[in-house]
């Protein structure tokens, strides 16, 4: 089994009309050994990239620009990833699928979205482990399904000790903030080494 584990960055969150900055993907097999990683920058000059999301994801238009020349060959590429494998993403069956599938229709032309063997969405398989580790730490019930961060910590990780590893194992990723895609699809990848250990 392979496991595409990912996350994007987009100029807002309306698939119908944003549209995806950054895709960041880690391939893994079933023992979570890495197979291969890679970063897909798209852009094009209309696109809004000075939007509230920004504050989000950090990416500046004069840092795009030299990916514009990319963006078919990247299509493809995020074409093919989405056709082989599980996808694996922290928010992905309500946010990342559904805007990659509609992201690739309206500049493919496809009217049928990449077949997907099928998802682990990480909140979902989370979320009543988080709320019971909320309750009992702050003393209140919540309904919420725990944000990437706050999965992390509560699986024992430091965000720090992650950072670290992930500037060694990619030392080549040209975006090695905190909050950058690959980077969140390398502490989704921890959650999901810990989610198939406790289902041994």
């Amino acid at each position: 089994m392979i496991y595409n584990v990912l996350d994007i960055e987009t100029t807002g969150f309306n698939k119908s009309i944003d549209n995806i900055l950054e895709v960041g993907y880690i391939r893994v097999n079933n023992k979570c050994e890495i197979l291969g990683h890679d970063t897909l920058f798209f852009y094009k000059p209309e696109y809004q990239i000075e939007s509230p999301a920004q504050e989000i994801h950090h990416l500046k238009r004069n840092f795009l620009e030299q990916y514009e020349k990319e963006f078919y060959k990247n299509l493809a590429v995020l074409y093919t990833l989405m056709s082989n494998g599980l996808i694996v993403g922290k928010n992905s069956d309500r946010f990342d699928i559904p805007f990659i599938q509609e992201f690739l229709r309206r500049n493919m032309g496809y009217i049928m979205p990449p077949a997907i063997a099928g998802s682990i969405d990480i909140q979902e398989e989370y979320k009543e482990i988080f709320q019971d580790w909320y309750f009992r730490k702050y003393k209140i019930s919540t309904n919420k399904k725990g944000k990437l961060e706050e999965l992390i910590i509560m699986n024992g990780h430091k965000t720090i000790t992650l950072k670290e590893e992930f500037e060694k194992l990619f030392p080549e990723c040209p975006r090695s903030s905190i909050h950058s895609a690959l980077f969140d699809s390398y502490m989704t990848l921890q959650l999901l080494k810990d989610l198939i250990k406790m289902k041994e």
